[in-house]
């Protein structure tokens, strides 16, 4: 279950409350989506295989792997770190909060009131089943495979909201659309 909390104040009053009904309030955003999955279940009997389970994918997933290798090359540092998900369905892409990293309903308070943010890094989490993310991987031209990483991670970055050099994003557009030409 998702709830959806567009108010910059509402993770004040989540983090008050803590859990509801035995369910943990998780936010989506942070370090660790995968941990989130086993936490947000009630213990019990039949939930601590699956926890467990869990727990063994949760290692997995921090673990590199030559695409993730290959994405954290391009983007260098830039990131904190790229892994692969499995959260992510339609998506190539998404960003979240690194290791105390600011959480987006902060980053509006702090806009709200008119401060700099601290400078941190976010995680790129990638989707390995999604078609774009499969074919870079799979391409032998390094600069065209850097240049379509760059456009993944610049399109995450849209998504959460920040704000790009546009002139230098169509460029690259532009020149990726000469390439595929």
């Amino acid at each position: 279950d998702v709830l959806l909390m567009p108010e910059p104040f509402d993770s004040f009053v989540v983090t008050q409350l803590g859990e509801y009904k035995d369910f943990k309030f998780v936010n989506a955003a942070t370090d660790d989506p995968e941990a989130s999955e086993s936490e947000a279940k009630p213990e019990s009997d039949e939930n601590k295989e699956t926890t467990e389970s869990n727990e063994s994918e949760k290692t997995e997933t921090v673990k590199t792997t030559p695409l993730s290798e290959k994405f954290s090359a391009v983007l260098g540092d830039e990131v904190e770190s790229v892994r692969e998900t499995k959260r992510l369905v339609d998506s190539p892409a998404r960003l979240v909060n690194g290791s105390g990293g600011i959480t987006p309903e902060m980053q509006k308070m702090y806009h709200l009131m008119n401060q700099d943010l601290p400078e941190t890094k976010k995680v790129l989490e990638i989707n390995p089943t999604h078609p774009l993310v499969s074919k870079i991987f799979e391409l032998s031209d390094t600069e065209l495979a850097a240049e379509l990483i760059r456009q993944v991670y610049d399109n995450a970055r849209i998504m959460e909201g920040e704000e790009l050099n546009r002139a230098e994003m169509v460029a690259r557009v532009q020149d990726l659309m000469l390439k595929l030409l």
